[in-house]
């Protein structure tokens, strides 16, 4: 799911999933990443977001994205032996949501 935070928003504590952020600053300029899940903490018209990992649109290399889904999808739906299925699942995750990050971007 998403959510925004508008000025006197009530103090809030939220987990974070792998998904894309939007940070808009107070100049209204607008800045999206791809975010790999952490916490997000709201409080007297602070916002706090405690990352495990992110990656600023601008900074995502969508060749090596699309290569990086293609791989972890052969992954994902081969029956091959010694490959963990659960990290090739977050691998997939992973590339789908770079991908749609970055052809935001490009209005793709």
């Amino acid at each position: 799911g998403s959510f925004g935070v508008l000025a006197n928003h009530a103090p809030m504590i939220a987990a974070l999933g792998l998904g894309e952020l939007k940070l808009r600053e107070p100049s209204g300029h607008e800045r999206a990443m791809v975010l790999q899940g952490g916490f997000f903490e709201v409080s007297h018209n602070k916002a706090i977001v405690l990352a495990d990992g992110g990656e600023w649109q601008e900074e995502i290399d969508l060749p090596r994205a699309e290569k990086a889904f293609i791989r972890a999808q052969e992954r994902v739906m081969g029956n091959l032996p010694g490959i963990d299925r659960d990290r090739a699942k977050a691998a997939y995750d992973k590339a789908k949501a770079r991908i749609k990050v970055a052809k935001a971007k490009l209005g793709r």
